[in-house]
């Protein structure tokens, strides 16, 4: 929501960072974003390359 990105973009943003290994669906996001959805170690790696973020910070919230 900070970055006004849509879901779209996001996954949009994640297949680019991936160089295509992971291209999820809208769908896919909204399950992550609701908690129906559990993601990989890789997955969280590939979520902060796509919104500029540190790991950390999504699993925390914080730096560390």
């Amino acid at each position: 929501e900070a970055l006004d990105w849509s879901q779209a973009h996001l996954t949009a943003r994640l297949a680019f960072v991936s160089g295509g290994a992971w291209n999820p669906a809208v769908q896919e996001v909204t399950h992550i974003e609701t908690g129906r959805r559990t993601v990989t170690d890789i997955e969280v790696v590939t979520l902060a390359k796509a919104l500029e973020c540190l790991p950390a910070w999504l699993l925390t919230g914080g730096e560390a």
